[in-house]
């Protein structure tokens, strides 16, 4: 529930006032293919249960199907706090899961660039001292068992690998694109624009526009 909590709060925030489709609709637009990290049932409920805890607002209604309406919202002072420590409290986690990580990279702007930079290369750091536990350090050797693997399990171990490495090249990739932002005035409540860094070739750029 702590990740939901975070994920719609922090829609909320950027979004207000918004009802609980509208939520649900920016969700899937943000998160790539099938990663979307709950249902639409889930976001309803959530606002609910934020609203009952004083952190979301009722914002009055617009207007849904036919003879309906929908309920919006926005984020309560209380609930800007308890957004912003759920998120810090998610980039802090060492080695988070991917779901809860994609769930902290959704509001990389909230952080400060050099907060968010840090994050990038403390995950990256132990993202590579786990990599050697993927492999098993040599190729069709296995900690604690047989020195001899079928040869799709050795490639399976560098399919695991090879994510992982991706992964770390990733963060500290972003991360020293942060390190160019690290020095502008960026509010939290500001619309923002993460540009592609000057040295990147084909990757593409990590962006993220809160006014769009």
């Amino acid at each position: 529930m702590t990740a939901t909590r975070m994920v719609v709060l922090g829609l909320v925030r950027h979004l207000q006032p918004v009802h609980g489709y509208g939520v649900y609709r920016a969700l899937a637009g943000w998160t790539p293919g099938d990663a979307a990290p709950m249902k639409a049932g889930s976001v309803y409920h959530a606002l609910r249960t934020l609203a009952g805890e004083g952190l979301v607002a009722e914002a009055g209604t617009e207007p849904g199907g036919p003879g309906a309406a929908r309920t919006v919202y926005r984020i309560t002072g209380r609930g800007d706090e308890t957004f912003l420590r759920l998120l810090r409290r998610q980039w802090a986690q060492e080695a988070a899961p991917a779901d809860a990580f994609r769930h902290a990279l959704l509001f990389l702007p909230d952080l400060d660039p050099r907060e968010a930079a840090a994050a990038l290369r403390r995950r990256a750091r132990l993202l590579d001292l786990d990599a050697g536990s993927v492999s098993g350090g040599v190729p069709g050797s296995l900690p604690g068992g047989p020195a001899d693997l079928p040869a799709h399990l050795v490639w399976l171990r560098e399919l695991a690998r090879a994510h992982v490495d991706a992964e770390v090249h990733w963060c500290l990739r972003v991360a020293e694109r942060l390190d160019l932002l690290a020095d502008e005035p960026l509010g939290p409540a500001e619309a923002r624009r993460y540009p592609p860094h000057p040295s990147a070739r084909s990757a593409p750029g990590v962006t993220r526009d809160w006014s769009a």
